[in-house]
Parts: C-alpha cells; structure tokens; sequence
C-alpha cells in the first residue's frame, strides 16, 4: 500500500500503495494497501499515497538519509550493498520504467537495470491504479540494496493473475527474496472466493520451501481492514496471505533531527492519522497453531491467552509508512510517499544484504525474528516501538482503553517486533540457526510468458 502523491489517496486493495484512490465500496476508502472490492474475479489497487514536506527531491527521505536512520551504513562500507543478488517484487499495474531511472539518476544511484517479467501477458492497459506502486517498490530496493537485481513480476489484476503471478516466481525461483506491496481484507478474501486464500498460502509455503524470504506490506487500513462490512469481532481484520510462511511488515512514524545535511534518528511510533495507519491486528484464517515461533514478550497480551486456538497476530515487523514522514520517490515528479507498501521493501532489502553476507538463501524468516525477540539483547538488532495505536475509528485519547491495537514492549499488532538496527541485524540473521524448509508437493513449472517489457501505459492522473 502505498500512500502520497499530491494529497493523500487510499489504495484499495488488492493491496498496493500507486494512485489516488477513487470513491469504490468495501475497504477502499480506508487507508490500507488495496481492498478486494470488485468481486470473486477482480482485483483493484487503490495506492496510499500522501505528501508532506521533507527533506528530498519533493519531499521524502533521501537513500542516505534512509541508510542513516536504519544504521545502514555500516555494512554498505563492508561491501554489504546487494551484488549478485536478486529480489522478486509482484505487481499488478502498468508504469512508466523512465520514473525509476530518474530516480536513480537522481541520487546517483547505478543499480542493475531491473528484469521485466509479464505473466499471463501483463496487466491490461486500464491496471493502472499502481502506477506509484511499481515504482516505489523498485526504488526503495534500489536505494537500501543499490547493487541487487530486481526482477519486475507483472501480471493482470484479477484472481488468476495474482495467483499466477506469485506461482511465476515460485516456479523461476531465481530470487531469494519477495516483496509484495498487494493485498485484500483476509475475511472478505476468504468468504468471497473460497480456496482463495489457501492457493495463496500454498505459495508462500513453496517460497519457504525454496529458501525464498517473503515480506508483504499489512497494509494501510490500521486495525479497519475489513470495515464496513457485518463482522462479529471487528478486530478479525487482517491483510490475506499473512500466513506462517509470509513476514508482514506494518509502518511507523520517524521523529528525527535534521542540521547541516544530516539526519538524526530520534524515535517512532505507531503510524496512525489522516493519511493512514499501520495494518495489523488478529487473523481470522490462521493460529497460533500455525505459527507456533510465534513467541516473546508481548505476544501474549489483551487478545491472546497463549492458546494455540488464539489467532495469528500481524504484522510481524516494521518500518518508516508514514508519507509525512515517507520516502522521495519518483513518479512523474519528484513526491513522496508512504504506505507500508515503503515498509515491505525496505524489509526486503535487509534479507537480500544478509544473504550476500552469509553466501545462502535465508528462507522464511519468522522464526529466527522471533527468536531474537526473545534475546536479552534483542535491542542490539531491533528498535521496540512502544507509542501510538493503530485504530483508525479515533483520534488520540478519544480512543477506548486500550484501542486496537497500542503499542507496547516487545511485541504488538500494529508494529510486531519493531524496525531495523540493519547492520547488526544482517550479522544476526547470518549466525543465526537455520531453521528447516517446509516440505511441498512440486508445483509443474510453466514457461514465462513474456520477458521482454512492453511499453508501459502512462499513468492516469
């Protein structure tokens, strides 16, 4: 979900954070990634995009300020930057390819040129409602992992092009990491195209199975996914495909200094206002049964009895979502945007870093994260965010106590387990133990069906 441009847009989900959202029923008016609105066979993304004034070309955090404030800098001056790796982000929108030179220009920033895959011939020429999604998907990887390849999977916003989509990448398997930005309430998803989800999760676990690292944005919606719609508990709000094998990746806001060209990390709390909020809250799909290295301080909590019956709780971690305080990006123009749809990739940068350093693919990453959460020294690699909620009903103090969800130590459903010290991070998840890959049923590979990119649609404005 992205959020930004110049005012602030909702995605509607399938999620993606690209455009203004237009007025549509179901989740789409919240600030989430994009919400499944068009029934059982059609998806639409409606980006969360938001501007406000910062510090790089249009406003937005800069690479160098982005590496500052995530303790970067010290692997990049170890030759941590990428090379030889290569990263898979899933799309479902046109774009225009020059954005994403020009940003690179821009910065000075001299990536390989991204791989262009189309499946099921690409989207069709009206998908362009992820236009700002694409491209920043692709920049932000650019600037946090400037030497990896990105590999562009781009396929036709509907069921069976979702499900072809991520199935392509599995079955290429030539990316050790995923990064998707797209996503739909998990509730509706599942009552409205049965066996939906479980296709969905299916590719996860073959992901995992492979080595592959997964991150997918929670979305922009806060604790509201799902709203309206006539829901028991309207908590059971969460992103689909937030499965055991998928890391899910919520969004904060940066407080920082800034003097004399430099930038001064100084905190961050829940992201949550006008623009929108952090996705997160209880699976209505899956349990702690499924996710039993879900475990730590604060996993336990108001929601969970610790049960294995008790939900899956999202997101797992978090990152910089707020668009006033979000990334500079190019599209058209220099502008910044937000959305967790920043968050998911900038996660994925940190797996493609630590998997140059450790020479291995690093696999579904849940259980060595949480096993950090569980460290005494757990601070070493991971900023606690313990401020804010993510419920999108009220502002500040008007919300209940306590509201869905506050922050808190250690683990909660609106950030997870926090957001990146990154260099410490990669040495951490390099020592870390493996943990064993899922067995899957192989899936029959099928050829790519275009490889070479066409020219794109120009965004619609």
């Amino acid at each position: 979900m992205a959020v930004g441009g110049s005012g602030s847009g909702r995605l509607v989900r399938f999620r993606g954070t690209a455009t203004a959202a237009r007025a549509v029923a179901a989740a789409g008016e919240l600030k989430s990634v994009a919400d499944y609105v068009g029934g059982p066979s059609s998806w639409h993304a409606v980006p969360r995009l938001a501007v406000g004034p910062r510090l790089g070309n249009g406003g937005g955090f800069t690479p160098i300020e982005l590496r500052a404030l995530y303790q970067e800098n010290g692997a990049l001056a170890a030759g941590i930057d990428g090379t030889g790796q290569r990263v898979a982000v899933f799309e479902l929108s046109n774009y225009t390819a020059g954005d994403i030179g020009n940003y690179d220009a821009g910065y000075s920033l001299t990536p390989p040129a991204p791989v262009y895959h189309a499946v099921d011939g690409g989207p069709g020429p009206g998908d362009n409602l992820g236009t700002a999604e694409v491209v920043l998907d692709v920049e932000v990887i650019n600037a946090m992992a400037p030497k990896a390849i990105v590999d562009i999977y781009d396929g036709p916003n509907t069921n069976q092009g979702v499900l072809d989509t991520y199935q392509q990448i599995a079955n290429d398997d030539v990316d050790g990491v995923v990064s998707s930005s797209w996503g739909a309430c998990e509730y509706y998803d599942q009552s409205t195209a049965p066996g939906f989800e479980d296709s969905q999760n299916q590719i996860a676990k073959q992901f995992a199975a492979q080595g592959q690292s997964f991150f997918l944005a929670s979305g922009d919606s806060g604790s509201q996914a799902c709203l309206p719609a006539p829901f028991n508990d309207p908590r059971l709000n969460t992103t689909d495909m937030d499965g055991p094998y998928t890391t899910v990746v919520g969004g904060t806001t940066i407080s920082y200094s800034s003097q004399n060209n430099s930038i001064s990390y100084l905190g961050e709390s829940v992201w949550k206002n006008v623009s929108g909020a952090s996705g997160g809250g209880l699976s209505s799909i899956y349990k702690e049964s499924d996710a039993p290295w879900q475990s730590g301080p604060g996993v336990m909590n108001t929601y969970d009895s610790g049960s294995p019956g008790m939900p899956r709780q999202v997101p797992d971690v978090a990152a910089d979502a707020d668009p006033y305080t979000g990334y500079s990006v190019y599209r058209g123009a220099w502008t910044a945007f937000g959305g967790t749809s920043g968050a998911a990739p900038l996660w994925a940068s940190i797996a493609v870093l630590a998997e140059q350093e450790g020479h291995v693919r690093l696999g579904n990453l849940n259980a060595v994260l949480y096993q950090l959460l569980r460290s005494p020294i757990h601070g070493q690699y991971l900023r606690d965010v313990t401020s804010g909620d993510n419920d999108l009903r009220c502002p500040g103090s008007s919300c209940p106590s306590p509201p869905d969800y506050d922050a808190s130590a250690g683990f909660d459903p609106a950030t997870g387990i926090g957001t990146p010290r990154i260099s410490s991070l990669i040495a951490a998840l390099v020592r870390m133990p493996a943990i064993p890959a899922p067995a899957v049923t192989p899936t029959p590979t099928r050829d790519p069906v275009l490889l070479a990119p066409p020219a794109p649609t120009p965004p619609t404005r």
